[in-house]
């Protein structure tokens, strides 16, 4: 029984030493070596930190915070318009003038009256025995019942009075601004019903627009808004929050207001899209 168990190991030992040599024997075509793709790892991507913002987009219409309807305190004739729409003026300068005829007239007249007041002042004076150069010495009461008795009180102001009309008729700017709407032409008949032009202070450019009370909480005066031009038409213009009204409107809304930076792209009336970015 040991030999046959012998003999069977025999046997298998040859049969391997076979196989060694004709794998030996052989020559396999070689292969590049070939190594294992690396493992795609998704970047992981940062927590939000303090500093990123969500933006969100709402609509809203430019402003001005100064502007002035401007008409004359008389009706009249226009005799010259000096200015036209998109024009800049400053504070001062003439627009439109009105005919000035009637209101020279009522100026000198009112010179005259002034005089023969002053003239019947001085009788008055006399008459009580007062010295007319020495008016100064005279008690103040006094003086008060003899310039309202001679008529001098009355005569100096109708003067006053009649220059400002003729002043009133030259239509000048109270503040540097644009001219708009202006309406005014020459030789045309101009009441004081209606306004002659809009003065517009465009450094005083707003934005005017509308948030959801749900989004309140993530805006407060003060914050920078973004206010981009329909159309894509440009870059955006940078505008802070001034005004919060403390009051929801039915639909939900409340009003906030944004002060405009000077760009020449804005006009007021135009139509925005306002970015508001907050902390989330």
């Amino acid at each position: 029984m040991k030999g046959l168990t012998y003999l069977s190991l025999l046997l298998m030992a040859c049969t391997s030493c076979q196989r060694t040599a004709s794998t030996e024997g052989d020559r396999p075509v070689d292969m590049p070596e070939t190594t294992s793709p690396a493992a795609v790892v998704p970047q992981a991507t940062d927590a939000p930190s303090a500093d990123t913002c969500i933006a969100f987009t709402c609509n809203g219409k430019v402003s001005a915070a100064r502007y002035a309807d401007l008409n004359f305190r008389t009706s009249g004739l226009v005799t010259a318009v000096y200015k036209k729409n998109g024009d800049r003026v400053a504070a001062g300068e003439k627009i439109a003038q009105l005919e000035t005829l009637e209101q020279e007239k009522n100026v000198r007249q009112s010179e005259t009256s002034l005089q023969q007041a002053a003239l019947d002042l001085q009788d008055i004076l006399i008459g009580q025995g007062l010295d007319p150069e020495k008016k100064d010495q005279v008690p103040a009461e006094m003086m008060r019942l003899i310039r309202i008795k001679s008529g001098y009180e009355q005569a100096e102001l109708n003067l006053q009075a009649a220059r400002i009309a003729l002043q009133e008729a030259t239509l000048k700017a109270p503040f540097s601004g644009v001219i708009a709407n202006l309406t005014a032409l020459p030789h045309n008949q101009v009441s004081t019903s209606g306004p002659v032009c809009r003065l517009i202070d465009e450094r005083s450019l707003e934005v005017e627009f509308k948030v959801q009370e749900n989004e309140l909480g993530s805006i407060a005066r003060g914050d920078e808004v973004e206010v981009l031009l329909y159309g894509g038409v440009g870059h955006a213009v940078s505008a802070r929050v001034s005004e919060i009204n403390p009051l929801v409107e039915e639909d939900g809304s409340v009003k906030i207001k944004a002060r405009l930076g000077q760009d020449s792209r804005l006009l007021a009336g135009m139509n925005v899209q306002v970015r508001i970015k907050r902390k989330p």
